[in-house]
């Protein structure tokens, strides 16, 4: 019982966060939304900050969950059309999955805020996506359907 609380709670924070941001949601407004006292949320989270660093950890999981590490990246297409197909899957995802399109605006708002929220907004906008597709690209270099080239020179570039 306390878990799925304790779930609700943090999809509540998530649509306050991504509408409001961290600063502009308050506990008591958050514990109305759920129908719940401030005292109540806070048998579940000691502070707003804990309900923060919870839902970040929960964002982090999904992502993971999904295409965000080396467990779950995509195998490499087969061919061109495959590559355009799984790259249309991901863009569907990112732009339609309600969870998804909450977090980016979340960490829109809050990355000049927050260091953390700073580095998952670089992870997911910019460099995960940069390692992703260099992994990508360089396995269908290696099956021969895309020309051979050095796709960490792009990486290398951005840098300088």
């Amino acid at each position: 019982m306390a878990k799925d609380t304790k779930e609700k709670i943090l999809a509540a924070a998530l649509d306050m966060f991504s509408k409001y941001g961290f600063a502009g949601t308050n506990i008591r407004e958050l514990a109305g939304s759920l129908g719940m006292g401030k005292l109540s949320m806070y048998r579940h989270f000691e502070s707003k900050e804990d309900i923060w660093n919870a839902l970040l950890d929960e964002l982090i999981a999904y992502y993971e969950a999904r295409f965000d590490s080396p467990e779950h990246l995509p195998p490499v297409p087969a061919s061109l059309e495959e590559l355009a197909a799984m790259t249309m899957r991901m863009v569907d995802f990112t732009v339609h999955d309600e969870r998804v399109v909450k977090s980016r605006k979340l960490l829109a708002i809050e990355q000049f805020r927050d260091e953390r929220a700073r580095d998952l907004a670089t992870k997911h906008f910019l460099t995960g996506l940069t390692q992703m597709f260099t992994q990508i690209f360089s396995g269908m270099m290696d099956e021969g359907l895309l020309r051979r080239d050095d796709p960490p020179f792009w990486t290398k570039l951005r840098k300088e």
